[in-house]
C-alpha cells in the first residue's frame, strides 16, 4: 500500500511519501496518536503496542495513566495535573503535560553481552558525543554517581604535583615523610639471573648495552653476531670492532685471559684450550704452571717466581713475568712437506726480512749453530785476495799440474780449442753425373761413430746434429759448383755437380766444429 505515491513494492508493506511545503514550518511525514479517555488506565508491559517506527505521539486530556510505551518520538501533552505515566522510551522523549512521569527514557539500550564481537552500548566512529545536563562553565571532570549516572565537578589543582625519587634502594614522595625500603620488598625485582628461558630471545634490531646506548652486542637479520657495530653479515658468525681512540697508547680488539689466583698446575697436552685465535693471556700471580698454550698473542705476567711456563706458541710472546718460562715460540711452523705445491716454512712476496737478534755493527755473515740457530761472525777478510797468476792447481789424480791457475786456464783454453774441431768418418759424394743432390752430413757421420764395425772395448762418443756446426773446407771445383753449394744448421748439404769427374775420381772436405 503506498500513501502519496503510485508505486508497486516487493520489500515494503507500507510506503508513505509526502512533497514538503517549504512554507511549512513542520512535517510529520507518519503519525500515530493515542488519546486516553477521561478515568482510563493503560499498561503496555506486554508489548503489544509500539508507537510505530517513526513517530509516537500521545494525547492526554484526561485523568488517567499510561506504562510502557516505546517509540522513536513519544510526546505527551494535556491539561491533567492527575495524568500518570511511567517507562516511556523513545529516541526523543517530550513531555509537555501537568502529569507525573517516572522511568522516561530518552534513548535506552539494554544488554549487548550476547554480540559475538566487541560489545558497545554506545559507539561512534567520528563526531563529538554531547550529554545536555553535563553542559557548565569551562571544563570540568566528569564523574559518575553510586547509581551511575554521570555528573561533573570542578577538576581538582594543586594535588599532584610532588616529585618521586629513587635512591639505592629507598623509594620517596616529596612532601611525604614517609618513604619506603623496596629492599625489603619479595618477588617484585628481576635481577635476569634465575630465568630458563621458554622460547628465543628476539632483539629486533636493538642491541645489548650496560647503558641502553647503541653499542655493545648485535644480533643481525642474518643471525651474525657483532661486537661493536651493527652489522648484518653472511660471510661472518662474529664479527668485532673497536673505535680507536687516538689518545689510547694501545688497543686489544679481541681479548681472552686465563688468570690463576691459587697455586694450580696447568697442561693443555690435549689441545682443547687455545688463547684465542687474536690474543691469549695468561696471568700469574701465585705459584703455579702453565704448558702447551697457543694464540697469537700470549703474555706472560705476574709477581710469582715459582710460576713456571713452557711451551707456549704464539705470534706475539710477551714474557713480563718474573717467572721461568722454556719453549717460547714467537712462531712455530711444523712440517709443510705435505703441501701438493713448493712448500715454504717461511715466504714473504716483498719486504725485508728482520730478526732482531741478528741486529750488530755493520754487515755481518749469519750462519746457524749446531741447533740449528741463526747467529751471526764477522766477514772473514784477508784469506781471498790472490790473483790467478799466485794459486797453484792439480788435479786430484796427479795426472795435471800447473804453477797456478791463470797458466792452467790458458792451458786449458788451448787444448778446447784442439779438442773442439775433428773430421767425420770418410763416405761417397754421389759425382757420377752433372745435376743437384743433397747428403747429411750429421747422418753419415752418426752411422759410422755410433755404430763402428769392431771395437776393442766401449763406446765412441758422439754428439747430436744441434751441437756441431758444420764446414767444406775444399770441393773441387772442375767438378763442383761452389758458388750454388749450401749448408743446413743440422748437417745438410746441397751441391750442384757441373762435370764429371775426370778419370771417376775427385775430392770433397768436410770439418765438425763442436759448439
Amino acid at each position: 500500500m503506498n500513501i502519496g505515491w503510485n508505486g508497486n513494492l516487493t520489500d515494503r508493506s507500507l510506503y508513505v511519501r509526502k512533497v514538503v511545503d517549504p512554507s511549512s514550518t513542520s512535517y510529520k511525514n507518519l503519525y500515530s496518536q493515542m488519546s486516553i479517555l477521561s478515568g482510563q488506565n493503560y499498561n503496555n508491559s506486554n508489548a503489544v503496542y509500539t508507537v510505530d517506527e517513526s513517530i509516537g505521539f500521545i494525547g492526554s486530556t484526561a485523568l488517567g495513566s499510561i506504562n510502557a510505551l516505546r517509540g522513536q518520538y513519544v510526546r505527551l501533552t494535556g491539561t491533567s495535573p492527575n495524568f500518570t505515566t511511567a517507562n516511556l522510551i523513545g529516541t526523543e522523549i517530550d513531555l509537555q503535560s501537568e502529569g507525573s512521569a517516572t522511568n522516561a527514557y530518552g534513548l535506552r539500550i539494554g544488554s549487548v553481552a550476547g554480540a559475538s564481537n566487541l560489545n558497545y552500548s554506545i559507539y561512534t566512529n567520528s563526531g563529538d558525543i554531547r550529554f545536555g545536563d553535563l553542559a557548565s562553565t569551562g571544563d570540568r571532570m566528569v564523574v559518575a554517581n553510586s547509581i551511575g549516572v554521570l555528573d561533573t565537578q570542578a577538576i581538582p589543582v594543586n594535588t599532584d604535583n610532588q616529585d618521586l625519587s629513587l635512591s639505592g634502594n629507598i623509594l620517596s614522595l616529596s612532601n611525604d615523610a614517609t618513604p619506603v625500603d623496596l629492599s625489603t620488598l619479595t618477588g617484585l625485582g628481576d635481577d635476569l639471573g634465575d630465568h630458563t628461558a621458554t622460547e628465543n630471545i628476539q632483539t629486533a634490531g636493538n642491541w645489548i648495552s650496560n647503558d641502553g646506548d647503541n653499542e655493545g652486542l648485535y644480533v643481525g637479520t642474518t643471525g651474525s653476531v657483532s661486537i661493536g657495530w651493527n652489522g648484518n653479515f653472511t660471510d661472518k658468525s662474529l664479527y668485532v670492532r673497536k673505535v680507536v681512540d687516538p689518545a689510547r697508547s694501545s688497543y686489544s680488539n679481541l681479548y681472552s685471559a686465563m688468570l690463576f689466583t691459587t697455586p694450580f698446575n696447568y697442561t693443555n697436552t690435549s689441545g682443547d684450550y687455545r688463547a684465542d685465535e687474536s690474543i691469549g693471556v695468561i696471568g700469574a700471580n701465585v705459584a703455579g704452571s702453565v704448558s702447551s698454550i697457543t694464540g697469537q698473542y700470549v703474555r706472560l705476567y705476574g709477581t710469582s717466581p715459582n710460576f713456571t711456563a713452557t711451551n707456549l706458541i704464539g705470534t706475539d710472546i710477551n714474557l713480563q713475568s718474573e717467572t721461568s718460562a722454556t719453549n717460547a715460540y714467537g712462531l712455530r711452523i711444523g712440517d709443510v712437506s705435505g703441501a701438493s705445491n713448493t712448500n715454504y716454512s717461511i715466504y714473504t712476496g716483498i719486504g725485508d726480512i728482520r730478526f732482531g737478534d741478528l741486529a750488530g755493527t755493520g754487515d755481518r755473515m749469519v750462519v746457524a749453530n749446531s741447533n740449528g740457530v741463526l747467529e751471526t761472525q764477522a766477514i772473514p777478510t784477508g784469506t781471498d785476495n790472490q790473483t790467478a797468476s799466485q794459486v797453484p792447481i792439480t788435479d786430484a789424480a796427479g795426472n795435471y799440474a800447473a804453477s797456478n791457475v791463470e797458466t792452467a786456464l790458458a792451458e786449458l783454453g788451448t787444448t778446447k780449442k784442439a779438442s773442439q774441431v775433428f773430421y767425420p768418418p770418410p763416405f761417397s759424394v754421389n759425382a757420377a753425373t752433372p745435376g743437384t743432390y743433397s747428403i747429411n752430413l750429421y747422418a753419415e757421420y752418426i752411422a759410422q761413430f755410433g755404430s763402428p764395425v769392431i771395437s776393442s772395448s766401449g763406446t765412441i762418443p758422439t754428439y747430436t746434429a744441434s751441437q756441431l756446426d758444420y764446414h767444406v773446407t775444399y770441393a773441387d771445383p772442375a767438378v763442383f759448383n761452389n758458388n750454388t753449394m749450401s749448408l743446413s744448421a743440422t748437417g745438410v748439404l746441397t751441391y750442384t755437380v757441373t762435370a764429371a769427374p775426370t778419370n771417376g775420381d775427385t775430392f770433397i772436405n768436410f770439418v765438425f766444429v763442436v759448439k
